[in-house]
């Protein structure tokens, strides 16, 4: 059912793990403290990685792709950890929150996603979500690739910089970028408490992300853009 189970346990050390068709890949329950890093996370059926009741860890640099439920799950009090410089693709939602708070989800590229890049559920709030990639992520919910039923607030960027959309220039066609900021002079509204107030113009690139492969993300947005108009 489990490929890697943690209980009860902290400061494990989970790298350079293939995770692939179980259940559940990588499980976290009542723990603390551990350090999930340069993983590759395919093809489970339900959840690629999952923390209940945990706190405090480090997901950093997996690849996390085609897990038929949900990339990365926090459940039930999850708080105070980092997400950061992973791949996750290919899912149904990409990343999920569920009564969670207190996560920081950084510099994360989150790409085609059949349900939504990203979903906030339950009583979450104060997650700091920024530098991310949201692309081409199937957008269900009044055409937006993140899904926040409740309504609560959560923190879309830094004060200098928010997250990439690559449905920024289609849902708001008069935007431009702020001099030379690569920062989009209209926030990306997803609700009156959730609003990315510096959008990116370019994708955030991550160290399993060329640069050139941003570059060719940017050709392809403006080329949809362009075919749209």
């Amino acid at each position: 059912w489990f490929s890697i189970f943690l209980s009860n346990s902290s400061n494990n050390n989970i790298s350079g793990n293939n995770v692939d068709n179980s259940q559940e890949g990588i499980v976290v329950r009542g723990s603390s403290d551990h350090n999930i890093n340069g993983n590759t996370v395919n093809n489970n059926n339900k959840t690629g990685i999952q923390f209940y009741t945990s706190q405090g860890s480090d997901i950093i640099g997996n690849t996390i792709t085609a897990n038929m439920g949900y990339g990365i799950r926090f459940r039930s009090d999850s708080s105070d950890n980092f997400v950061s410089e992973n791949y996750i693709a290919n899912s149904s939602i990409g990343i999920l929150v569920d009564d969670s708070f207190d996560n920081r989800i950084i510099g994360n590229m989150i790409t085609e996603n059949s349900d939504w890049g990203m979903q906030l559920t339950g009583s979450q709030n104060n997650n700091m979500i920024y530098h991310n990639s949201f692309v081409n992520n199937n957008a269900k919910e009044e055409g937006l690739q993140v899904s926040i039923p409740s309504g609560r607030g959560n923190v879309w960027d830094n004060g200098t910089a928010g997250n990439y959309w690559s449905d920024y220039i289609t849902r708001y066609p008069n935007a431009s970028e702020i001099g030379s900021s690569e920062i989009g002079d209209t926030p990306f509204y997803i609700n009156e408490n959730n609003i990315d107030h510096y959008p990116l113009m370019q994708p955030a690139t991550i160290p399993e992300f060329s640069s050139w492969t941003a570059v060719l993300l940017s050709l392809a947005t403006f080329t949809v853009a362009l075919a749209i108009c």
